[in-house]
């Protein structure tokens, strides 16, 4: 985080999966819903090598170029998740479970 406007953190203003409130569960549904699809419709394209792709995103056609900075969050993303040990990997997928954002995860 680069910019917290004053914001000092400290380790115990971090809150664990165990912590989070309910809400937290609530946007991963939303994110899961809209914002997955979106990533892995681009990654796809970019994959291709298509300037441009079609998506459906909550039910509504959608059309975007190809976005290389969707990409490399996707790809930092995925990493950060491999980098975890298998634990938390399985905190992160119990956690996510049903909320749509689990194909964002590799394997």
């Amino acid at each position: 985080l680069e910019d917290l406007s004053g914001l000092h953190v400290t380790p115990t203003l971090w809150r664990t999966l165990d912590t989070l409130p309910a809400g937290a569960h609530r946007l991963m549904r939303e994110i899961g819903r809209v914002y997955a699809p979106l990533l892995l419709a681009n990654a796809a394209a970019a994959d291709a090598g298509q300037p441009r792709f079609d998506a459906e995103i909550d039910g509504a056609p959608w059309t975007q170029d190809t976005f290389p900075y969707q990409v490399h969050c996707l790809a930092a993303l995925r990493d950060r998740f491999i980098a975890l040990q298998p634990p938390e990997q399985a905190s992160v997928r119990e956690f996510l479970a049903g909320s749509g954002c689990e194909p964002l995860l590799p394997g």
